[in-house]
């Protein structure tokens, strides 16, 4: 009998039971003539340590990976997997289907620094899938279309005046600017200190050899925001008319602010004190 497709995934029909062998005959006897089988994907331990990934490649198929030493992986958890050559994205659709061992599967490599997708996400994903005809890995793919937001925040080196100094440091006149510099700051790269400092990469390269500075690896995640609490820049009589109208009229709808052709530098200058206002 030919293969039967079941969603993609092409298996055989059921055969005749093996039930009649001389081995099989004595377990059903001492278990009272009943057969006993094992869903290995209904089992507790095996639905742990397996699950299935719709990889982000066009094909219309989930595939089985071994989660051990993972923990418990919900549904909608963006995993990193081995396919083939390669290192790929999926996400994790809910437990394996049980059709071949959890030993004998490839193993989940990362899972990403994420919070998992929400489950009304992921049956929308597969809502699509099925709405269009699209493969589920088509979706997946989409879905994960830029691999790098899941890769951790880039780092950049920071310097900073150790905590312990190293005994008899003597600083050159450039190297004492350094030194102010950070003592106010706190920690800056390499080409902020050369800018504000005026010295060269040298100097603070030599810094560090000699223990004056350290170096402190921090990540990017969010930009600091901009300081809008100082005084900025001076406004004319106009300008500073125009702010306080707008500044009061703030939230009470929207308010049109003519300016004279060439002068949108005092606009923006008004539009950056009334910016200051807002809570």
């Amino acid at each position: 009998m030919a293969a039967v497709p079941v969603f993609g995934v092409y298996r055989k029909p059921p055969g005749k039971s093996t039930c009649r062998t001389p081995e099989n005959r004595e377990l059903a006897r001492s278990s009272g003539g009943a057969r006993q089988t094992v869903n290995p994907a209904i089992d507790s331990e095996t639905a742990v340590t397996m699950v299935r990934v719709a990889v982000a490649v066009p094909l219309d198929r989930a595939f089985d990976y071994n989660a051990a030493g993972h923990g418990p992986l919900p549904r909608g958890t963006i995993v990193g997997v081995p396919f083939g050559p390669r290192q790929l994205h999926g996400i994790v659709l809910g437990p394996g289907e049980g059709d071949v061992p959890p030993e004998t599967l490839k193993a989940v490599s990362e899972v990403a620094a994420l919070p998992p997708l929400e489950p009304c996400f992921v049956d929308f994903l597969e809502r699509v899938a099925a709405w269009t005809m699209a493969p589920i890995g088509s979706v997946a793919k989409m879905t994960l279309s830029q691999p790098q937001a899941l890769e951790p925040p880039p780092q950049r080196k920071l310097f900073r005046r150790p905590e312990h100094l190293p005994k008899g440091e003597k600083l050159t006149a450039a190297r004492r600017r350094v030194a102010e510099i950070l003592g106010v700051a706190g920690a800056m790269a390499s080409a902020e200190i050369q800018r504000e400092a005026g010295v060269s990469a040298g100097v603070v390269t030599g810094m560090e050899a000699a223990g004056s500075l350290e170096a402190v690896l921090v990540s990017d995640e969010s930009p600091p925001l901009p300081a809008l609490a100082g005084a900025g820049p001076d406004l004319s009589e106009d300008q500073q008319a125009a702010a306080a109208e707008v500044a009061a009229r703030l939230g009470q709808g929207v308010l049109l602010l003519p300016s004279r052709r060439g002068d949108r530098v005092g606009k923006d200058r008004s539009l950056f004190r009334c910016g200051a206002a807002l809570p």
